[in-house]
């Protein structure tokens, strides 16, 4: 049996993408996004729409979705010296605990009080987050109850869209397109970009 191996070295896998090629809007239909095929008999190429993917599938060919639903993880503070702090949620290490990516971390203290603030403007419900580790590699802060830390995702959270997507800010509607028709269960902190092409007839 041939053994394919993966190369070894992050610069084989390097290669020229122009910046004009990047789609910074969904298309209105999902399932119009272009898909290449290629042919594992013949190597033939064949261009495509997403939408026409069961077309390439065969009996017995298992599809695997993952279901998980982006959280709003994006999060703006304020320090005590007024200049901002961005606070990304990673993942839940204990209730009301997070591990998060601090921006910038310099100048913060374990044990501060943050509040969060909107860039569009004033929120009705104030939410602070409290530092608990400025350790290197462990980043946490801790809300201070279970509604704090859902107003925070739900009013507060921005979606986290990829750095290619160049936008002063993300857009109510990026809510719901950054998500998959078949996302039930929060958690994932990056869309499952694949899964994102699937329209609800596809499920």
């Amino acid at each position: 049996m041939k053994v394919c191996r993966m190369n070894e070295q992050l610069k084989d896998y390097d290669y020229a993408f122009p910046e004009a090629l990047v789609a910074q809007e969904p298309l209105p239909e999902r399932g119009a996004s272009r898909m290449m095929v290629l042919s594992r008999r013949d190597g033939a190429i064949r261009h495509s729409h997403f939408r026409d993917l069961p077309e390439s599938l065969s009996r017995g060919d298992l599809v695997i979705a993952n279901d998980t639903s982006v959280l709003s993880c994006r999060l703006y503070a304020r320090k005590s010296t007024g200049g901002k702090v961005e606070i990304f949620l990673l993942r839940r290490k204990a209730p009301l605990e997070w591990s998060v990516f601090l921006s910038p971390a310099r100048g913060l203290k374990e044990g501060e009080r943050l509040p969060l603030f909107l860039r569009e403007g004033e929120a009705s419900h104030a939410v602070n987050v409290t530092l608990v580790s400025l350790r290197h590699d462990d980043f946490r802060v801790r809300f201070a109850s279970l509604e704090d830390e859902k107003c925070a995702l739900e009013d507060f959270g921005e979606m986290p869209l990829p750095p290619y997507i160049e936008r002063a800010a993300p857009r109510a509607e990026d809510r719901l397109r950054y998500q998959t028709v078949f996302a039930r269960n929060p958690g994932a902190v990056a869309a499952p970009t694949a899964g994102l092409h699937f329209t609800p007839g596809m499920r």
